[in-house]
């Protein structure tokens, strides 16, 4: 029982982990998004000016 519980509360732990990862990777990524979408904004604003 105790090892069962202990499996459960390591496999919780785990799951916890690749979901604060999965986060993670996904506000990174969002940023980066949101970044490069804002120097081609400016690419095209300076483009245009020319």
């Amino acid at each position: 029982m105790k090892c069962f519980a202990h499996a459960v509360a390591q496999a919780t732990d785990v799951s916890v982990a690749v979901a604060r990862i999965y986060r993670w990777r996904h506000e990174v990524f969002r940023r980066h998004v949101a970044q490069a979408k804002r120097i081609f904004i400016c690419l095209i604003f300076i483009v245009i000016k020319q």
